[in-house]
């Protein structure tokens, strides 16, 4: 018995790995940032945490649009830097703005997300 609840626990780890691993993924690199439009924002008086934003470039703008077009309701994951976020593609991308931004951040993921946007 005990061994079958081993077999179960390490087979229900392997479900959980194996779905993590499938997660759709993009990377948002500082070629894809216009680097002069990056802005930080310390926004704790009006809301809390820090907020970052900025402008992509022609082509980062068509590659985030594509990514994000394509797992309209999935969850996904996008990395910039070191800053890592998950999360659900709600409704696809209606615009032709090459804008975007991260906002409710703690000071230290603003830091990493600023750093990742100018590929430090």
């Amino acid at each position: 018995m005990r061994n079958l609840a081993t077999i179960m626990l390490l087979g229900l780890a392997g479900v959980v790995l194996a779905g993590e691993a499938s997660i759709p993924t993009m990377t948002i690199s500082s070629n894809d940032v216009v680097q002069t439009s990056i802005k930080v924002w310390d926004l704790r008086g009006q809301m809390n945490g820090f907020a970052v934003k900025w402008m992509y470039t022609e082509d980062g703008a068509k590659k985030v649009r594509g990514f994000r077009d394509a797992h309209v309701g999935e969850k996904v994951r996008e990395h910039i830097g070191c800053f890592v976020f998950d999360g659900i593609i709600r409704d696809p991308v209606n615009t032709d703005t090459a804008r975007d931004g991260l906002w409710k951040l703690s000071e230290r993921d603003a830091k990493l997300a600023e750093a990742g946007l100018k590929g430090k």
